[in-house]
């Protein structure tokens, strides 16, 4: 899951180890991000799980009551069970209108911010086509300028660098020694687990420190904090280098002005680059926010309204 907000709320009233309680658990825009595989996970089908769980209005809206004993609680599910039910018969109906809105959704987010998976250089198909509309828009209006804000999620940042750093010293002094890394040493080290029993072997010989505990620790200790320092401000160099390279092809990289970068953990958990166009927004943005206020209101989605999230946008006024 790489999108979404989680709400758990509930009333719990325990006396003499018996247990009663409501609990409501509401996630309002769950989606489903890329298949992660590692040898140390097992596979969820989870777009199957979703197309269940989340209702026409992409929510997961459940009251999950529990009674009884706490050694033996009883957990009631006829509400989620409902849901799912309802949810096979009434869904399929509303492909397309569903289809719709996650177009739309998918327009205004990524027309205005840019996310980059942790330690990701290169755009996928579908931001390189975004990139190049708002690089149209501005070869169009010369006039006009955007600002980018980029905003560093730098502990995850370094939290995986440190993974791969430290996992490719142990390639290099093992499998790899004494040759010269190619592509496939690099996917071979990304795939390897952390948790692999003889890189853990390698990194507590390295640590010799007891109160060393997470593997996280291991490895910024096996390959040094300066060097993690270093390779974050080198990503973050080639990150705006390969953004603007998009915008040289069509001579408008001098309509493009970066601000100082920000750190901290951004809303959706990815490093990004938000876009403030300074009021003069494209005509492509302008109708997908339209038309994605217009869907807040319909029937599937309108109960929510007021907890999803849609972003204020300067010189784009929200139709009430």
């Amino acid at each position: 899951m790489n999108r979404g907000t989680l709400e758990l709320n509930g009333n719990w009233h325990v006396a003499d180890s018996m247990i009663t309680s409501n609990n409501h658990l509401l996630i309002i825009d769950p989606r489903v991000g890329k298949k992660m595989k590692r040898h140390d996970t097992k596979w969820i089908p989870m777009p199957l799980i979703m197309s269940l769980a989340r209702e026409a209005g992409e929510v997961i809206d459940y009251e999950i009551p529990v009674r009884g004993n706490l050694r033996n609680p009883e957990f009631k599910f006829k509400h989620v069970i409902l849901d799912i039910v309802r949810n096979i018969f009434v869904k399929p109906q509303l492909t397309p209108y569903l289809m719709r809105v996650k177009h739309v959704e998918n327009t205004v987010e990524k027309m205005l911010a840019l996310d980059w998976e942790a330690r990701q250089v290169a755009f996928s198909p579908v931001e390189e086509n975004f990139v190049h509309s708002i690089a149209k828009f501005l070869k169009h209006n010369p006039g006009y300028t955007i600002k980018v804000l980029p905003q560093v999620y730098a502990e995850k940042e370094k939290e995986h660098i440190a993974f791969f750093e430290a996992k490719k010293k142990y390639f290099l002094a093992t499998a790899g020694r004494g040759r010269k890394m190619n592509e496939d040493d690099s996917l071979d080290i990304e795939q390897l687990s952390v948790k692999d029993e003889a890189f853990v072997c390698y990194l507590n010989k390295l640590a010799g420190d007891s109160m060393m505990f997470s593997t996280l620790q291991k490895c910024r200790f096996a390959v040094g904090d300066p060097l993690v320092e270093m390779h974050l401000t080198q990503l973050t160099e080639r990150r705006r280098k390969v953004f603007l390279e998009r915008f040289a092809k069509t001579g408008t990289t001098d309509q493009i002005k970066f601000a100082a970068a920000q750190t901290g953990v951004p809303f959706n958990g990815f490093s990004r680059y938000k876009i403030d166009y300074n009021g003069n927004v494209p005509p492509q943005l302008q109708k997908a926010y339209e038309e994605l206020e217009q869907t807040n209101k319909q029937i599937p989605r309108k109960k929510h309204k007021g907890k999803r999230w849609l972003p204020k946008v300067k010189g784009m006024a929200r139709k009430e």
